[in-house]
């Protein structure tokens, strides 16, 4: 690679990144893969290069000779494979959001800064719980068929048990307090700081995966 220029290097980091982004996650597979992928694109370049071809010529036909290198085209469907359920994450992420924005006016409302009637927030609490509801159960489906159908690490596993345990925590605080069982008031904080580490979680594990897929 050090008879390649500069721009060429940071061409073929480039494509590699954009290539690499759709692997949910960075795991020991795909870093090896990816590695392999950059020696093969080097080597295929350099020898191109020096058979006469530019840079830019030798580059794209290195990129389209991954194509038919079946070894390679398994690999990255392997990538793309662990997207296969991401459709399930994405309901549950519009359920998790519809519900902060509901959660958002109740709060305005109860600091004055909207005018909505009693009435109409009992109404929109209810439906941002049972969005929640449907949201938490979507998530554990997602997680299940991720656990027994496609490859995650351990990281990944734990991440997505802990969200699942504060959903359950969450939605039984909510039903708890709805229900008279326990003191809105006293579990109040407590329902405030788990449903703030669960959004941080799940919004901060998750956003950059739902967004880039398409």
């Amino acid at each position: 690679m050090n008879n390649l220029s500069i721009k060429l290097k940071r061409k073929i980091n480039r494509y590699l990144r954009k290539l690499f982004s759709s692997a949910f996650e960075d795991t020991l597979e795909v870093k090896e893969l990816k590695e392999e992928l950059k020696s093969y694109i080097i080597t295929e370049v350099s020898d191109l290069v020096e058979s006469g071809k530019s840079e830019e010529e030798a580059f794209e036909i290195a990129k389209n000779n991954i194509g038919n290198n079946s070894d390679f085209e398994e690999g990255i469907s392997g990538i793309f494979n662990n997207t296969k359920y991401l459709f399930i994450l994405k309901s549950s992420y519009v359920c998790v959001l519809i519900y902060i924005i509901i959660q958002l006016l109740v709060r305005l409302k109860i600091i004055g800064l909207i005018d909505i009637s009693n009435y109409n927030i009992r109404i929109l609490s209810k439906f941002s719980f049972i969005v929640f509801i449907i949201g938490t159960i979507i998530f554990f489906i997602w997680t299940f068929m991720n656990f027994i159908f496609t490859s995650r690490t351990i990281k990944f596993k734990i991440q997505a048990i802990v969200i699942n345990i504060l959903n359950i925590f969450i939605s039984m605080l909510w039903v708890m307090a709805s229900k008279g069982v326990v003191n809105v008031f006293r579990v109040e904080k407590i329902y405030y700081i788990a449903l703030f580490l669960d959004m941080i979680m799940y919004f901060f594990i998750y956003s950059k995966k739902v967004f880039k897929f398409k």
